[in-house]
Parts: structure tokens; sequence; C-alpha cells
């Protein structure tokens, strides 16, 4: 620790105060987790993430070709998230899995638009009724 945060006062005992009250305080935990991913957001640039409405998907659609295909990396552009989050959640069952290595344009449709409905666009292995709905979902279009 630098002399100038020792002149402040901030010691050993005070981060130890602060790490005690972290552990044991839920509503700091909370306080202090908000404030951290606020000022990553802010220094990172990162925008919230939005599901793309169906103008956008028409558009994306022409990219799919004829065959009206969409790879991993459209899906997750759709999705607004990248490419390496969607295939984490298909290594851990969380989503489904392309068949192929594409899904198609009425999958895209699906998955999209209950991203759309649900509440927070961020998906947890506590989803687990949200998880269950899309992978059987997307199972029905499959047929």
């Amino acid at each position: 620790m630098s002399d100038y945060w020792k002149m402040k006062g901030y010691n050993e005992k005070h981060n130890e105060y602060r790490r005690d009250r972290y552990a044991n305080d839920p509503d700091y935990r909370e306080k202090v987790k908000r404030t951290r991913r606020n000022a990553y957001r802010k220094n990172k640039d990162v925008v919230d993430r939005q599901v793309m409405g169906l103008d956008e998907l028409c558009k994306l659609a022409l990219l799919g070709g004829e065959k009206n295909i969409f790879n991993m990396s459209l899906m997750s552009k759709i999705l607004g998230y990248s490419r390496t989050t969607v295939a984490k959640w298909v290594r851990n069952d969380m989503f489904p899995a392309p068949l192929d290595g594409y899904y198609s344009w009425s999958e895209v449709q699906y998955i999209a638009g209950l991203f759309r409905a649900k509440e927070h666009n961020i998906l947890a292995k506590s989803d687990t009724d949200f998880i269950e709905k899309v992978k059987s979902g997307v199972e029905n279009l499959r047929g």
C-alpha cells in the first residue's frame, strides 16, 4: 500500500472491515456488485444487449440465403451475445445445439421471440424453465 493511502487512513484494518461486511451483508454486497458492473460498462462501453426486432430479423433472413439457415455466429448476433457465449451455452446444455451446424429460420424466430419476451436478456443455469422451454420448442420445430 502506498504512503498516500496510508495517510488517507486506508489500512489493512479498513480492508478487513470491508471484506467482512461484503461477506455478511447481502445488501452491501449487491450495492458493491452493481457499482462495479456499472463502472465496467462505463469503461468498456458495454451496451445493454438487445434481441433483434422483427424488421432486423427479416433483413438477416436475406443473409440466410435461399434455405434461410443461420450459423451460430448469426444466431449470437441476433441475440446480442458473442459467439463464444452462445457456444458456451450449447456446451453447458443450456441452449439447443445447431442441427448440422445451422439453425433454421423458424428456430431463429422462435428463440429470438422467447428472448425478447424474457424480462432480463441474461441466460443463467438457474433459468431452468426458460431453458427447457427453448430446447423443447426447438425440438418440436425440428420434428
